[in-house]
């Protein structure tokens, strides 16, 4: 049937839709990014594919927080955390909970932020390779800076450590370069870490 064409195509679309949003986002193109990841939730919340769900929404959460739209941030983290503990994917539920401390830290509720992210860490070391683990302890030293210097400081230098071995695995200088220059998270990482005391 039509539909059943349909389905069978829809999970390669709303993944699609998905990278297309990310690749406009490296390239500062935001509003298309958003428009991109709109479109990628829609089809997939049509056909059901949760697991691409959860990924777009983490992704909505991070650019609403960039963009300053905590409360827009706060939605789609918490989304993304139902959606993950729903198809219990508990590496991913850790970086969404990851994200939601973040934008709660930003809404003005610090104690709760910091328990939410130390609870992230800690889920988090439960796994041997969690994708995108830097950008959890980028958070967490975020939200701890003003709090605990010592922890945060170890946060960044960790997340500084995953980001070396990311820049290290790659074998072609050019695309080192472009690692370093286009995805955003890097670039902050590293600048941030040349402050470290040794």
């Amino acid at each position: 049937s039509n539909r059943h064409k349909r389905l069978k195509n829809s999970t390669g679309l709303g993944k699609c839709y998905n990278s297309i949003g990310t690749n406009n986002w490296w390239a500062g193109k935001i509003d298309e990014a958003i428009t991109s990841y709109k479109r990628a939730n829609e089809v997939n919340t049509e056909f059901g594919h949760r697991y691409v769900l959860g990924l777009t929404a983490n992704n909505l959460g991070y650019i609403y927080l960039e963009q300053g739209k905590v409360k827009d941030s706060y939605e789609w983290f918490s989304r993304a955390l139902g959606i993950r503990r729903d198809l219990k994917l508990d590496d991913y539920e850790m970086m969404d909970l990851s994200g939601l401390a973040r934008a709660t830290y930003h809404l003005g509720r610090i104690e709760e932020a910091r328990k939410m992210s130390r609870d992230a860490i800690a889920g988090l070391a439960r796994f041997e390779v969690v994708e995108d683990l830097r950008r959890a302890y980028y958070n967490h030293y975020i939200i701890m800076q003003n709090d605990d210097k010592r922890e945060a400081d170890r946060a960044l230098r960790k997340a500084k450590e995953l980001v070396e071995a990311r820049i290290d695995r790659i074998a072609d200088s050019k695309q080192r370069s472009v690692l370093v220059a286009k995805v955003p998270l890097v670039k902050e990482i590293l600048d941030l870490a040349e402050n470290l005391e040794p």
